[in-house]
């Protein structure tokens, strides 16, 4: 059986002087491409895990970051990151969620916490975010951001490039994978 049925002899040295002179140009064009516009590392290489956005500071964030700041004086990092901010503004809605329920019953906080809202500036964010009800996720503005090449002091790491409201990057496959119980079936915790 013959896969090719025409003449197969190709003359593959008889471009070699063309290719080698291909070769030389693009490899001349990289290098000058390479010195005049230098590299552009993608997210995968800058980080992208804390954002930083520039609000005015929302009551309680001064004192956390004075107390992050006097607990971690010799530490690497001078502010404290998102998953610190996001534990402080967890606990903080959390005890604001006791409060409203009036109780430390777990199935009335939970019934709070499903109405929850919070101002974007509360959390330094484009838009506010807020409870889904359905599936119990927190729904926020979502940011694409890169390491800060210029930098105005040492705690303005990055530079937010684009954002999405939290409407428009809601997981629509959650409520049909997040089955919660009914709250009957919810064992009752009061202290």
């Amino acid at each position: 059986m013959k896969l090719l049925k025409h003449k197969t002899n190709f003359d593959f040295m008889g471009l070699g002087h063309a290719a080698v002179i291909l070769s030389v140009v693009l490899s001349i064009l990289s290098i000058v491409s390479l010195a005049v516009r230098g590299l552009n590392f993608g997210l995968d290489f800058t980080g992208g895990t804390l954002i930083e956005v520039s609000y005015p500071t929302p009551p309680g964030i001064a004192e956390f970051v004075q107390k992050w700041q006097a607990a971690n004086k010799d530490g690497p990092i001078p502010v404290p990151g998102n998953v610190s901010f996001n534990g402080y503004m967890a606990t903080r809605e959390l005890f604001r969620a006791i409060e409203r329920a009036g109780s430390t019953n777990n199935v009335k906080i939970i019934k709070e916490l499903e109405n929850l809202k919070v101002p974007a500036a509360e959390r330094m964010q484009h838009h506010d975010a807020y409870m889904n009800p359905v599936t119990h996720q927190m729904q926020q503005t979502v940011y694409l951001a890169r390491k800060n090449r210029k930098p105005v002091d040492n705690t303005d790491h990055f530079e937010i490039l684009s954002w999405a409201d939290p409407k428009s990057v809601e997981d629509d496959v959650a409520p049909t994978k997040c089955k919660l119980i009914p709250y009957e079936q919810v064992p009752t915790v009061d202290a």
